[in-house]
């Protein structure tokens, strides 16, 4: 094992910027991974606020919290689409773990260390291009309107926003195998999809539901843009919540990871 003082040398940058891009190339290539992961949130923005009102714009007009409808809905997909980008990466990581890839760096330049650091960084990274593309749906198609400063506000907010999901999906890779990683990411990302208000308000919800929203990452996460359309500035507790879920999320993963090395080890 290095030192921490050997680890934090120039070396590090080097292989994060190398593998980093290697491991985008990669994805980028995979089409299945960017239909859904980029072109699902897109679609069903565009469905939902469009092809299902069938040209009645009472929906559109519609206020949910004192926002109308396609903004409401535009980051409502922004941030569903940018955390199932990061939860999807746990099936890359079960794959690679079940394969033995991940044993095999123990005999490259390239530590684990730094593959798990890679993985938190790409997986940050792919977040970034679904947020564009559905906010540049919500003002292309839906023409929702925003300053300048609130449209990059919003954007940073979700982007920043998205590591504690980027952490829980790399823990996902960690616990379960390439055979249930599918249906456990799956499971876990419509669930606080649904539950957590992205697919529909929370304000509809009943008591007892609204009251399990409140306390997941996912509707906090949301609330961060949807405070920002209504023009509140962004809640302190939406951020405790989520810096919260990071750190446990976070801890777990170093966890599973220690574990591993030390079987690898052992």
């Amino acid at each position: 094992m290095t030192t921490l003082t050997a680890y934090a040398s120039p070396a590090l940058a080097t292989h994060l910027w190398n593998y980093g891009r290697f491991e985008l190339r990669r994805l980028l290539r995979n089409r299945r991974y960017v239909a859904i992961s980029i072109g699902f949130p897109v679609f069903f923005y565009l469905l939902y606020t469009g092809l299902l009102q069938g040209g009645n714009t009472n929906r559109d007009t519609a206020l949910i919290d004192g926002i109308r409808w396609p903004a409401f809905f535009m980051v409502s997909m922004a941030s569903f689409g940018a955390f199932a980008a990061t939860l999807n990466w746990s099936r890359v990581i079960a794959t690679e773990r079940s394969s033995g890839w991940t044993r095999q760096l123990q005999a490259m330049p390239l530590d684990s260390r730094t593959y798990l650091l890679t993985k938190l960084v790409v997986s940050f990274v792919t977040t970034l291009p679904v947020l564009v593309l559905v906010m540049g749906a919500g003002l292309a198609v839906n023409h929702v309107s925003l300053p300048a400063t609130t449209w990059v506000a919003l954007f940073v907010a979700l982007a920043v926003g998205s590591l504690p999901f980027a952490a829980l999906g790399l823990l996902l890779g960690y616990i379960l195998d390439g055979d249930s990683v599918q249906m456990g990411t799956s499971v876990t990302m419509f669930a606080l999809a649904i539950l957590g208000g992205m697919w529909a308000p929370v304000q509809s919800f009943p008591s007892i539901m609204a009251d399990v929203a409140r306390v997941l990452p996912s509707y906090h996460f949301s609330n961060l843009g949807w405070n920002m359309l209504a023009g509140r500035s962004i809640d302190p507790t939406d951020v405790a919540v989520l810096a919260a879920y990071g750190l446990v999320f976070g801890g777990l993963v170093i966890w599973r990871f220690v574990a591993d090395e030390q079987r690898a080890h052992g």
